[in-house]
C-alpha cells in the first residue's frame, strides 16, 4: 500500500502530466508568435530608417556621383580610375541603400541578432543615429527572446528523439548514480528530486524514503523504477542529456556544411568581382566566393563577428541568410545552454566524489582502518604519545 506522501505527490504529478499534454502545441505556438514579432520589430524598423535616412542619402549620392565625375575626367585612365571605384565606391551603387527596402531590411536584421556585418547601409543623420540606439535596445531583447524559444523548442525535440526506444528509466537512474555504485544514496537521491523538480522538506523526504527504500537508506534500480511508476514521472529530458550536447553539436556541424556549400554555389558566380589592391571591384571575368572563403562567412555570421568583408550579393542568398542565422544562432544558443547544464553536472559529480572521499577517510580515521598503506590509529597514538 502506498503512503500517503507517495500518493499526494503522485496525484500532483499525474495533474502535471495531464497540464503537459498540450504543451507541445503550446511551444509551438509560442515559437511562431515569437518569430513573427521579430519579423514584425525588423519590419518596423527598416520602414523607420528608410523614412529618416531617405532624403539625406538623395543628397549625399548627387555629390558623390558629381566628385567621382570630376575625377574620372582629371584622371583620364580607365584603369587608375577602377582603382579609386574600387576604393571609394561604385557611383551607381553607392549611396542607394535607402531606395531598396531589402537592404535596410537586412541592415535593420544585423542590427538586432549583433552580427553586424559592415554593410554600407548605416544611419547618416542624428535622427536615424538616435534611433539606431532606441531601436537596438528594443530589438536585440526581442531577438534574444525568439532565438532562446528557438533554443528551448529544439532541446526538447532533441530529447524526446533521442529518448525514444531506451529505456529512460534505466537511462536516468545511471545519471543520478554519480559515484556509479549501482545504488543511490541519501545525496544522490535528494539531487535527483531536485533535478525531476520535486521539492521536499527533510521530514517530507524522510517519508519519501519510509515508503519506497527498504530500510538500507539506498535506492537500487529495482526500487527506483518502482517510485517512478508511482510517481509517473515523464524522465525523457534527463535519458537524453548524456547525447544532447553531441547530438546538437553534430547538427550543427551539418548546418554549418549547409550554409557553406549553399553560398558556394550561389555565391560562386554571382559575386562580379575580384581584388584589385585588395577591394572587390566590379568586374564580370572575376570568379565569386571559393569554399574557404564561404566557410568563413558561415563562420563570421553564426559567431556575430561579421567583419563585412563578402557578403551575399544575391537577393537568394540574403534571404537564405536570414533563416540560416535565426536556426544558426538558435543552435549556437541551444550549445551554451547544454555545455552550462554538463558543466554544472560534471561540478556536482566532483563535489560527491570529494565528500565520498572525505567521508571515506573519516571513517578509516575512527575505526583506525589502514589508508595507502598506514594504519591511522597508531600514527594518532604514537603523535599523543
Amino acid at each position: 500500500m502506498k503512503a500517503p506522501l507517495i500518493n499526494e505527490v503522485a496525484e500532483e504529478r499525474e495533474m502535471a502530466k495531464a497540464l503537459d499534454r498540450p504543451q507541445t502545441k503550446y511551444r509551438i505556438k509560442r515559437v511562431i508568435e515569437a518569430s513573427l514579432f521579430f519579423f514584425l520589430v525588423i519590419t518596423i524598423g527598416s520602414g523607420i530608417f528608410m523614412l529618416l535616412e531617405k532624403d539625406e542619402e538623395i543628397v549625399m549620392r548627387k555629390d558623390f556621383i558629381d566628385l567621382m565625375a570630376t575625377v574620372k575626367m582629371r584622371l583620364n585612365d580607365t584603369a587608375l580610375y577602377e582603382r579609386v571605384v574600387a576604393h571609394a565606391g561604385d557611383p551607381k551603387k553607392k549611396y542607394h541603400d535607402y531606395n531598396d527596402y531589402s537592404r535596410v531590411w537586412m541592415f535593420a536584421f544585423t542590427i538586432v541578432t549583433t552580427i553586424g556585418f559592415g554593410v554600407q547601409t548605416t544611419p547618416h543623420t542624428a535622427a536615424g543615429q538616435l534611433f539606431c540606439i532606441i531601436y537596438s535596445l528594443i530589438g536585440i531583447p526581442a531577438a534574444g527572446i525568439c532565438l532562446s524559444r528557438l533554443a528551448q523548442f529544439a532541446i526538447d525535440f532533441l530529447s524526446s528523439y533521442l529518448s525514444k526506444s531506451k529505456d529512460t528509466i534505466e537511462s536516468a537512474f545511471d545519471q543520478f548514480d554519480l559515484d556509479h555504485s549501482g545504488t543511490l544514496d541519501m545525496h544522490e537521491i535528494r539531487l535527483a528530486l531536485h533535478e525531476i523538480k520535486i521539492d521536499m522538506d527533510d521530514h517530507q523526504f524522510f517519508d519519501f524514503m519510509r515508503a519506497v527504500d527498504d530500510g538500507d537508506g539506498k535506492m537500487t534500480r529495482a526500487e527506483f523504477r518502482s517510485a517512478c511508476y508511482e510517481l509517473h514521472l515523464n524522465l525523457e529530458e534527463i535519458a537524453a542529456r548524456k547525447k544532447r550536447l553531441m547530438g546538437s553539436f553534430a547538427f550543427l556541424m551539418l548546418w554549418v556544411l549547409i550554409g557553406t556549400i549553399f553560398f558556394y554555389v550561389f555565391e560562386g558566380q554571382n559575386l562580379q568581382g575580384c581584388s584589385i589592391d585588395g577591394i572587390i571591384t566590379v568586374n564580370d571575368a572575376c570568379k565569386g566566393w571559393s569554399v574557404i572563403e564561404s566557410l568563413y562567412f558561415v563562420f563570421t555570421a553564426l559567431t556575430t563577428v561579421g567583419f563585412g568583408d563578402l557578403f551575399p550579393a544575391t537577393r537568394m542568398s540574403q534571404v537564405f541568410l536570414i533563416f540560416f542565422c535565426m536556426v544558426g544562432l538558435g543552435l549556437l544558443s541551444m550549445i551554451i545552454t547544454l555545455f552550462q547544464q554538463w558543466l554544472t553536472e560534471l561540478a556536482k559529480q566532483t563535489k560527491k566524489a570529494l565528500h565520498s572521499e572525505s567521508e571515506r577517510k573519516a571513517t578509516s580515521i575512527e575505526n583506525g582502518t589502514p589508508i595507502n598503506g598506514k594504519n591511522l590509529s597508531r600514527c594518532r597514538t604514537n603523535t599523543l604519545a
